[in-house]
């Protein structure tokens, strides 16, 4: 080969290798790796590496180890990491439409679940255009319960209780009945009850494992009345830069993702509620007294939501029979 031709193919070469990297994401997540969620998560990175041929490559950074899991959709919005997880109700105050999955007994059950996000998604998906993000998919956790130290019959036990409250609804009802709402990262639960910082927590059952609930708890009841949902977003200039073939690599990925964690979702919840009762906590119904006491409370919250939330919380209050 002659001395031009050796000049040549080393310019060539980093080209060829620029076109050849795969494009590297960034997507933190605040749950652990054994979390169902995570694990969806996991599966996803996977299948777009194996959809776009390795031409992205999204590093799954689980348990709040790159970003504390309140702060990651704003860094996805900012651009600081490509993609995130983050609890869509978290951010119920800056727009009401994204806590609808969040007001207790609007939406009981996964099929209910599913019928709340269907009318809730196309106002999460203009909400998120506006603000320069853009929503892959979504995944439910199941239905909240309460956690507490001492049995609970009526709406007296529960006055004065320090609780851990992870949205802005679950806040309203806690102080509508009485307790004193507490927000407290799911990293930091078992310190705040060894400290009484917090006395009861209202989340899922998967949570409790998360978190060794039997290590404060002895009673985990099983409202199953609201099914927050995590979503997974990207940040939409970055989604705009990728070649077509590689959107639709994400977009089908984040599709089959969303259908597995639905899934997981309920398996999860029967899998943790078996294990809470393993490690000896008593799992149990709310009972009647305290239920009716919470819808009581819950359908205050559904009204006041609906009254911020305007056209678009009336479209949701629709569909779900209201």
């Amino acid at each position: 080969m002659r001395r031009r031709d050796f000049a040549l193919l080393a310019l060539a070469t980093p080209a060829v290798a620029r076109a050849q990297a795969a494009e590297r994401w960034d997507l933190p997540t605040g749950f652990i790796d054994s979390n169902f969620h995570t694990q969806t998560l996991r599966g996803f990175c996977e299948d777009v590496a194996q959809r776009s041929g390795g031409k992205l490559d999204i590093r799954l950074h689980p348990n709040n180890s790159l970003l504390a899991f309140a702060g990651i959709r704003r860094a996805v919005q900012q651009g600081q990491v490509q993609a995130g997880e983050s609890l869509l109700s978290l951010h119920g105050n800056e727009d009401p439409i994204l806590e609808a999955d969040a007001i207790p007994y609007l939406a009981v059950g996964y099929d209910q679940a599913m019928t709340l996000y269907r009318a809730q998604r196309p106002f999460v998906d203009a909400r998120f255009a506006q603000i320069g993000l853009r929503l892959l998919y979504a995944v439910p956790w199941p239905g909240q319960g309460l956690y507490t130290k001492a049995p609970v019959t009526t709406l007296a036990d529960l006055r004065g209780m320090r609780m851990r409250t992870p949205t802005p609804a679950s806040t309203r009802l806690a102080e509508l009945i009485g307790a004193v709402p507490t927000m407290v990262q799911s990293g930091e639960v078992a310190q705040a009850f060894a400290t009484n910082v917090v006395t009861g927590m209202m989340t899922s059952a998967p949570t409790g494992i998360d978190t060794q609930a039997w290590e404060f708890a002895r009673y985990f009841y099983t409202a199953d009345s609201w099914h927050p949902k995590n979503g997974v977003m990207v940040n939409a200039r970055a989604f705009d830069r990728l070649d077509p073939a590689v959107k639709t690599a994400v977009l089908e990925a984040a599709a089959a993702a969303e259908l597995r964690g639905w899934a997981a979702s309920q398996a999860s919840d029967v899998a943790a509620k078996q294990r809470l009762v393993a490690q000896g906590m008593q799992v149990l119904p709310v009972p009647p007294a305290l239920d009716a006491e919470f819808k009581a409370a819950s359908r205050q919250i559904a009204a006041t939501w609906a009254a911020r939330a305007g056209e678009p919380g009336a479209t949701v209050i629709r569909a779900m029979g209201g």
